[in-house]
């Protein structure tokens, strides 16, 4: 699982707060895809 609360990604997900490059990074490490994965279709 992510080290980072679940109601920090929510927050996340709904554009309520930014993020940091290092949750970024265990985000996608907990999703197993690459950072230029996670932002190809942006």
């Amino acid at each position: 699982m992510v080290d980072v609360e679940i109601s920090q990604i929510t927050r996340i997900e709904r554009g309520i707060i930014n993020t940091s490059v290092l949750n970024l990074m265990k985000i996608t490490d907990a999703l197993e895809i690459s950072m230029s994965e996670f932002f190809k279709d942006i």
